[in-house]
């Protein structure tokens, strides 16, 4: 088993006793270091929610529809029928509002209304 706190010490021990003119050690520079790079980050990961909510909306009204059609007007299976039928308009309008996110960012910051950030 590796003891950390010896890791530690043994890092902080080989930075401390560097030779003089031995540049320093550095972390990695960040995948992400400019908004160029987020920006695309962004847009996909907005597509993805976008299109995943959809999916599951359309598969959400189905089985709703099939339970309110196969409840026989029994009230307990009713409700559970409305209940993911309503469920499933929620994510319609959550997923509108992924697709909108990206126009309200960019009137947010003074951007170009109409075009999007994505």
């Amino acid at each position: 088993m590796v003891n950390i706190a010896a890791l530690g010490t043994l890092l902080v021990t080989k930075v401390a006793l560097a030779a003089p003119g031995t540049p320093p050690l550095s972390l990695p520079e960040s995948p992400l270091s400019s908004s160029d790079q987020i920006q695309p980050l962004f847009c996909a990961l907005l597509g993805w929610v976008f299109w995943g909510l959809i999916v599951l909306a359309v598969v959400m009204f189905l089985v709703g529809g099939y339970k309110y059609a196969t409840s026989s007007g029994e009230p307990e299976n009713v409700k559970t029928a409305n209940k993911i039928l309503l469920y499933a308009v929620i994510a319609v309008v959550v997923a509108l509002l992924a697709e909108g996110i990206p126009y309200v960012v960019e009137s947010f910051f003074g951007g170009s209304i109409g075009g999007g950030i994505c």
